[in-house]
């Protein structure tokens, strides 16, 4: 199956309806992006997609076997540790062992965001930006066939924001990338648009 299919999904928390009868078509190997207005339902929908929530009807297909990463709106990132452990932890079950390989591809990749330098410092010294920055970094050097990124670049300056934008299109060129941003601008800059029904 080369897409993605949502198929009537019905989604409600008490009397709040978020979704009724949704359906769409995610083409693979490409970054599409999830728009509606805020409370609208991009970050349950991609919950849903993630298997991290359920729907209370419908079914989805395509996504089986997939191995997936993630961008979550918060960075969660272990707060003690480095820059660099915080991604390579992704690719190693033991963090503390040493790598040149690791820290080679790492720093080369945080430099393309504006992170040089920035390797052996704990995240929690890091501001709001950087951690995000981080965060998206050890997404994208996961293993992955489809990524999912709910709001990746909130909180980015716009010179910034440019920068980590094209990084993020070149690492994830001909792959399956699933994006939810309010923003027109990003999602134009980004990839296909679709936009949400919104619920009555």
């Amino acid at each position: 199956m080369q897409e993605i299919r949502v198929s009537h999904i019905c989604k409600s928390y008490g009397t709040h309806v978020v979704f009724h009868d949704l359906s769409l078509v995610i083409p693979q190997n490409g970054i599409t992006c999830i728009m509606a207005p805020s409370g609208a339902g991009k970050t349950t929908l991609l919950r849903i997609l993630m298997g991290l929530e359920k729907p209370d009807e419908g079914r989805i297909e395509g996504l089986e076997g997939k191995k997936c990463s993630a961008v979550f709106q918060e960075p969660r990132l272990c707060e003690n540790l480095s820059a660099l452990t915080n991604i390579r932890v992704v690719r190693r079950k033991k963090f503390w062992e040493k790598g040149a390989q690791d820290f080679e591809q790492i720093s080369k990749l945080m430099g393309k965001v504006g992170l040089s330098g920035w390797e052996s410092q704990p995240v929690k010294e890091m501001s709001g930006g950087m951690r995000q920055r981080v965060a998206l970094l050890r997404a994208l050097y996961a293993t992955w066939d489809i990524l999912f990124l709910d709001e990746p670049f909130h909180g980015l300056d716009q010179n910034c924001l440019d920068q980590v934008m094209d990084v993020t299109k070149q690492l994830c060129a001909g792959k399956t990338v699933i994006l939810v941003t309010h923003s027109i601008k990003e999602a134009q800059e980004m990839g296909n648009i679709i936009e949400l029904p919104i619920s009555q």
